[in-house]
């Protein structure tokens, strides 16, 4: 029952975690400002403040979430940062300005932030190590679906600014479907997940997956998936003779990222997660080094 549970709180903060991404693309953004009583300049800052508060709030929830965790236990962390994220959300459906929606944003990163964390952990009590990489695979699944949903449902209602709160709909549903589910939710260790004490993190273990995931992260970021995603539909709005030319290339950006994510689910099951890891390391390194030739030649 547990183990079901788990599941479905990793499927909805996923799929939370990349609504809330997804929904304020420049189109939303500036669905958003035409509700406003005063509405904003869609200038570049603006934009970009915007539409990076998410990410800002993970981040500072990633510096602040273990000792919090520690202290409150996964299962209560999972259900006080769930309810905040639904309530954050829910602010930000009023129009009020861009910097009233970017602290909200923010607030609401940080509590995403904290829920993708005690999932995992509750998960770690449940699942043998081999089901726990196919339940991370599912988990960005989710994130992806997430993203691919709320931009079909921009493609519908991009002609009408009024209807703008519907595309920040889904991460507020996806959030209180994970607080409703994280009261059944069981804890049997509490030190399970937490983190280890100071003098074993510098151990060389731990110092190597320190560096792997800093290094995995910079790569990401240097491949330009995350701003190609973001600001689809303005790399796109030009692509199809149709008024909602930016929504369809948005989708279709987001669709091949999903179905990628699927592919993988398969080969995470059948392959050990090192030599994965290494396998993609290597293939990202190589397909980034080829873009970088190709744009120097252009």
């Amino acid at each position: 029952m547990n183990k079901s549970l788990i599941i479905q709180a990793y499927i909805y903060c996923g799929l939370s975690r990349g609504s809330l991404i997804a929904s304020v693309s420049t189109v939303t953004i500036k669905m958003y400002s035409l509700s406003c009583f005063y509405p904003f300049d869609l200038s570049k800052p603006i934009i970009s403040t915007i539409s990076v508060s998410v990410l800002v709030g993970s981040a500072l929830g990633s510096f602040i979430a273990s000792p919090i965790i520690k202290k409150l236990g996964r299962r209560k962390t999972l259900i006080c940062f769930s309810l905040i994220q639904v309530v954050s959300e829910i602010f930000t459906f009023i129009p009020v300005n861009w910097i009233y929606l970017s602290i909200f944003r923010i607030i609401a990163g940080v509590a995403s932030n904290f829920t993708l964390t005690s999932v995992p952990m509750l998960c770690a009590e449940f699942l043998e190590p081999i089901q726990r990489g196919a339940i991370g695979s599912v988990l960005n699944i989710a994130i992806s679906s997430g993203i691919v949903i709320t931009n079909v449902i921009q493609y519908f209602i991009c002609l009408n600014y009024k209807l703008y709160w519907i595309i920040m709909l889904l991460p507020v549903l996806s959030s209180l479907f994970t607080f409703i589910i994280s009261f059944k939710l069981l804890e049997i260790n509490q030190n399970i997940g937490i983190v280890q004490q100071t003098e074993k993190i510098f151990q060389y273990k731990y110092i190597r997956c320190f560096l792997v995931a800093i290094g995995l992260g910079f790569l990401i970021s240097g491949t330009g998936i995350n701003p190609a995603l973001q600001y689809s539909t303005i790399i796109l709005k030009n692509s199809f003779d149709n008024v909602r030319s930016s929504s369809i290339g948005s989708i279709i950006s987001t669709g091949i990222n999903l179905i990628a994510s699927i592919i993988a689910l398969p080969i995470i099951r059948r392959f050990k997660r090192k030599s994965l890891l290494s396998f993609g390391f290597s293939f990202m390194f190589v397909t980034h080094n080829n873009n970088i030739q190709k744009c120097e030649l252009e």
